[in-house]
Parts: C-alpha cells; structure tokens; sequence
C-alpha cells in the first residue's frame, strides 16, 4: 500500500470514534492507535479488510465501518477524472472502473461480452451495463463479490419465450430498474452459494456440469480475446466460436435459433449403448433438446 493513501486515510477519518476504536482494538496485533501511518512506520503492514469487511476475503470487518466495497466505491463516486472532467459515478464506459481495476493492459476484462462491438465501432458492453454506477456498486447494504448481476436479466429466455429479445446489452430496463426474465432457460442457480444469492461462478447444470466449463469465467467467457482462455472449450467441441448447423434453419421455423445450438457430433455418443434412444429420449441443453446425427430427431422446448 503506498503511504500517501494511509496518510490520507488517518487526514480523513481522524477522530472518528469508528476509526479510533478499530485501532486500539487491533493494537495486539501490531497496529498503532495513532494511525495507519505510524503502524506502517513500525513495520506492521496494512489489510484493508481487517476492519472494512470483505466477501472476496471472507472477513467481517471491525463494528461500525463500512464495508470494503461500500467504502471504496460510494467514497469515490463523486470524485472527478481529470480526463474527463465529470465525476467516475456519471462515466458511462469502463474507463472510469480502469483507474483502479486492472483494466487496459491487464486485460480482466477480456470475455465475448467485453469485447462485443456495436454498429458505430465502439464497444457494445460497458462495466455499467451489468453492474450500474459507481454510486450502485457502493450503496449501503450491498453485498460486494455476492450481489452481483445475473445472466438472465440479458438472457431472458428462448426464441419462442423471450422478454422482448434474445438477448439485450444491459441486465437494466430503467437506472436501478433489473430486467426480469420470461424464464429459468438461461437463469444462474439459485441459492448459490448461499441462500438468496445466484452466482454464474456457483452455477451448474447437466448433471452437476459448473457453467463456467463451457461458457468460461466470469469477466473471460468464450469466446475470450486471449487465447489460453479458450483451449478446454475447443479441445471438448472441436472447434471454436463459429456455427454449424446454419444450413438447417429454414427447416426448425418456429423453434429454436439454429445459431445457439449445433448438432450433437457423433463423437459425443462414445461408450454409448444406445444412442438412438438417447436422442429420442431428448438431449437437453438449456432445456431444449438438440438434432441427433444418429436418430435425426429435433424436439421443441422440453418442460
């Protein structure tokens, strides 16, 4: 931590009872009850989680001090970028999360959806899209790391039972206003980890399946602008982002988009007794069942 920030913390929060008694409380473990500053000069390093709680570290902070993301984000929201001249809450692209989160060059931000670009050429996705402003990710009583946007608030359903679209660039209808979904097709796992939380990193299917093992990691999904990020999801399906089954689309009218589900290769029945009456039976995926090299079969939605 570089010490104009501990400095400027103590400026800040002198005499705060919070703050004053935060310090005396983690004396024992080397902090100085004069300040950050002082008990970096005396060789204990700084957590900031030790007394700002955070769900990232699994720490409960100390009595009457804001949360770590509370803290961070509602106390920098009116502060203005000498870039931009308007403060990081009224910035409407990512440059503003940059100035903190790794960004730029780092590259975190590095999935499909990052990287998706709208018809003027600039980026489609933005930071705010999922996550609202700065002033939203800091608001009181928001769980940091646990309360987070969910995938079918842009998914919303199937092609036949949708919310308006496929698929939408915001999880937001109104600022502060989350779309709901017509349906779970596309939905996280609910009480994941935890009751009343939903997840995409907690999430699965098929079996126990986790999401992110086809569909990649949060904030690096496939199809990622690094490579390293998309080998397992090439290597399971022989191939990259592009679509196969284009040409037997004009036969499903009225189902399905052709161009979110490819037909099972016959790879995939290896070990299979039975195949054909796999496929009759239905392969679901997102709850629609896929076209059999083997059967021939296509089924609509299964319920």
């Amino acid at each position: 931590m570089r010490l104009n920030i501990v400095r400027k913390h103590d400026e800040l929060h002198a005499g705060d009872p919070a703050f004053v008694a935060a310090l005396l409380a983690l004396a024992p473990t080397g902090y100085d009850p004069a300040g950050l500053a002082a008990t970096v000069a005396g060789g204990t390093p700084i957590l900031c989680a030790v007394c700002h709680a955070s769900a990232a570290l699994g720490t409960t902070g100390a009595a009457n001090v804001k949360p770590l993301t509370e803290a961070m984000h509602a106390g920098h929201a009116g502060v203005v970028d000498p870039k931009t001249g308007q403060s990081l809450d009224a910035a409407t692209n990512r440059s503003a999360c940059y100035r903190c989160h790794p960004g730029s060059e780092t590259r975190c931000l590095r999935g499909v959806m990052g990287a998706a670009v709208a018809a003027d050429g600039s980026l489609a996705i933005q930071c705010q899209e999922c996550h609202g402003s700065m002033s939203a990710v800091g608001a009181p009583g928001r769980l940091g790391w646990l309360q987070e946007p969910l995938c079918q608030s842009c998914h919303t359903g199937t092609a036949l039972e949708n919310a308006g679209a496929l698929r939408y660039d915001s999880v937001f209808t109104a600022p502060g206003q989350v779309r709901q979904a017509v349906n779970d097709t596309f939905a996280t796992t609910p009480n994941a980890p935890a009751a009343g939380l939903s997840l995409y990193r907690f999430s699965s299917g098929h079996g126990g399946l986790t999401c992110e093992a086809c569909h990649g990691s949060t904030h690096a999904e496939f199809t990622s602008i690094h490579q390293n990020d998309n080998v397992q999801s090439i290597e399971r399906q022989g191939h990259g982002p592009e679509q196969r089954d284009q040409a037997n689309a004009p036969a499903r009218a009225g189902q399905e988009p052709s161009d979110l589900r490819r037909p099972l290769g016959p790879d995939e029945h290896a070990g299979d007794s039975k195949p054909e009456q796999r496929c009759k039976d239905g392969r679901q995926v997102h709850g629609w069942r896929r076209s059999c090299p083997v059967a021939g079969s296509w089924r609509g939605p299964s319920r």
